[in-house]
């Protein structure tokens, strides 16, 4: 069982920098939501093709191109996937990489899906894909939006779906928190007197499992509402500290978002948000 574990943990994702290519997490996550709603091993490409194409959207770097056969055919490679045909040359090929283009996978009815060993292994062990899709998801997502990934997928992890530790650090929240003064830096919203964390969290700018590092100046405090809008990349800070809405984003004075508005900062100055890190959120995750 381990095995299989073992291989998503060790996916190849593309790497630019501290940048991670959500496409393989994504169709793992297809995968295993077809697993558990008792689909046939194998799916059409066709289909893989429109759930992934949207899922990536969504939730990947806003593209003009989306690329939902790169995952189809690389996963293979981490021994986790099959392709029927299987053969290249049934393909016509990229003269970049000597993938099978879109189009023909689609001509020659291409199907992909789990390998039997642990599409079988899944069936006889239902424990194990909590832990898969656990794996899936705190090491290529923030928590802040594994809830609509769960629920975009269809995935239902019953009454185990607490995030780990390590990914709710509560000494890392509680300093982020502390230093803006448990009010959220974009709307201002300041939590109960009580209860200091109650609708505050800390949004981390360079995601920790693409690297960021835990401290004050990667992070900022906001609503609950508003580090997963800045999670989906439906808004960013620049560097002068204001606010960038994305064209995604629809009428965001309905969630108290508006462009051009500067965002409240820690008294410390070493501690405002990394422009470096800022620069992250831009690139790769801002939907502008």
């Amino acid at each position: 069982m381990k095995n299989l574990i073992e291989k998503i943990d060790a996916i190849n994702v593309y790497k630019k920098g501290t940048n991670r290519a959500p496409h393989k997490p994504l169709y793992l996550l297809f995968l295993l939501a077809s697993q558990q709603k008792r689909m046939p091993r194998m799916l059409a490409f066709s289909e893989v093709n429109r759930v992934l194409s949207e899922a990536l959207r969504l939730f990947g770097q806003r593209t003009a191109c989306v690329n939902p056969e790169y995952p189809f055919w690389r996963l293979q490679n981490d021994r986790l996937s099959e392709v029927h045909p299987a053969s290249p040359s049934v393909y016509e090929l990229r003269q970049s990489n000597n993938d099978p283009k879109k189009s023909s996978l689609l001509k020659n009815r291409s199907e992909g899906g789990l390998i039997k060993s642990d599409f079988d292994l899944l069936a006889k062990h239902p424990e194990l894909f909590n832990e898969a899709c656990h794996r899936i998801l705190d090491h290529h997502f923030p928590v802040s939006i594994h809830e609509e990934l769960l629920n975009f997928f269809e995935i239902d992890l019953g009454l185990q779906s607490t995030p780990p530790d390590h990914v709710t650090s509560y000494d890392f929240k509680s300093a982020v928190l502390l230093e803006y003064g448990f009010r959220c830096a974009i709307s201002g919203f300041q939590s109960s007197p009580v209860v200091k964390h109650a609708g505050i969290e800390s949004a981390e700018l360079v995601w920790r499992n693409h690297g960021g590092p835990s401290t004050v100046s990667n992070a900022i405090a906001m609503s609950t509402l508003h580090r997963k809008l800045f999670h989906l990349g439906l808004f960013t800070i620049d560097d002068d500290y204001t606010i960038r809405l994305s064209p995604d984003l629809g009428i965001a004075n309905s969630v108290g978002l508006k462009s051009g508005k500067s965002m409240s900062l820690p008294s410390t100055a070493s501690l405002f948000p990394s422009l470096t890190s800022l620069a992250w959120h831009r690139r790769w995750v801002f939907r502008g």
